[in-house]
């Protein structure tokens, strides 16, 4: 079975590029169809096809995952400041909460990255798993960055 070739981790490799290139081909229909599909329904399949794209490109090449961090956590934040709805907040503030939202994106995707190469310096390791840490990775870092962000505002806000 070819999938099961010595080779796998550059086949797996390829498998993710050739899903990111379908999605970007999805991605253009999208774009030439916007006008039909309506203003919201555009944005909420743009979303969701953008975050699936972004996740399988960092499964395809793994270092995309730190070049994501900033981009993650902008947008973190600016869900966090959404949610809360908080006229008042000023300039200064929503810069500590970027800021302090970046952090902890890096602590996140560092902490993933831990367990990843812990987990590779094992002698059986598989070589299947390693193609979850960059998602993870990228998911925990918003994830963080938005706990965090949130937190801070509140706490700006009082």
């Amino acid at each position: 079975m070819r999938w099961m070739s010595p080779n796998l981790e550059r086949t797996s490799s390829f498998l993710f590029g050739l899903i990111a290139f379908i999605l970007l081909g999805g991605h253009l229909v999208v774009a030439l169809v916007r006008r039909k599909l309506g203003p919201e329904k555009f944005r909420l399949i743009h979303k969701i096809m953008a975050g699936v794209l972004l996740l399988v490109a960092s499964v395809h090449w793994w270092p995309f995952v730190f070049f994501l961090i900033p981009a993650t956590a902008v947008h973190a934040t600016s869900l966090a400041l959404g949610k809360l709805a908080v006229p008042s907040l000023d300039a200064s503030s929503s810069a500590v909460a970027l800021a302090v939202a970046l952090i902890a994106d890096v602590m996140a995707v560092c902490f993933i990255w831990t367990l990843r190469q812990s987990y590779m310096r094992l002698q059986n390791a598989n070589l299947y798993v390693p193609f979850i840490f960059p998602p993870l990775a990228t998911l925990s870092g918003f994830a963080a960055a938005h706990i965090v962000a949130r937190g801070v505002t509140k706490k700006l806000r009082i």
